[in-house]
């Protein structure tokens, strides 16, 4: 899988994601934000996308998001400043076989319906494992 043709896909997908892809995925996401709000602490969303979850996280975690895709990210911020996120610190354009943070960044990380869809996942998990910190959730 070439990570120009995921990012074409992405880019055609963005507008109508929410209501299509977000509907189908919306138990699951729902499920992962709680059990990392409960938790508390720094996570790193992995393929944050539009910020379907950004909203539905507790005020005791600070999110981070990662995505590859600028239109979905373009999406992602907009979200966060529409409904005055406060809770997420930063989204970022990056690929997720090279995350540009140092070892043990995060608390937790979540990376929702992503794994099937990059290239090289087994890079994607090397780096998940790298930055976020022993004992954390994923």
């Amino acid at each position: 899988m070439e990570l120009q043709a995921v990012e074409k896909s992405y880019a055609r997908w963005a507008p109508v994601y929410d209501r299509t892809f977000g509907a189908v995925t919306n138990v699951g996401r729902r499920r992962a934000t709680a059990i990392l709000s409960e938790l508390g602490g720094s996570v790193l969303e992995v393929g944050v996308g539009t910020g379907l979850a950004l909203p539905l996280y507790g005020p005791r975690v600070t999110v981070t998001g990662v995505d590859y895709s600028a239109e979905m990210l373009e999406k992602a911020r907009a979200k966060a400043a529409r409904e005055a996120l406060r809770n997420v610190v930063s989204l970022r354009r990056m690929d997720a076989r090279e995350l540009d943070f140092p070892d043990e960044s995060f608390d937790h990380v979540a990376c929702m319906h992503v794994i099937s869809v990059v290239p090289e996942p087994e890079r994607v998990m090397a780096e998940i494992a790298r930055v976020v910190r022993p004992g954390a959730r994923w």
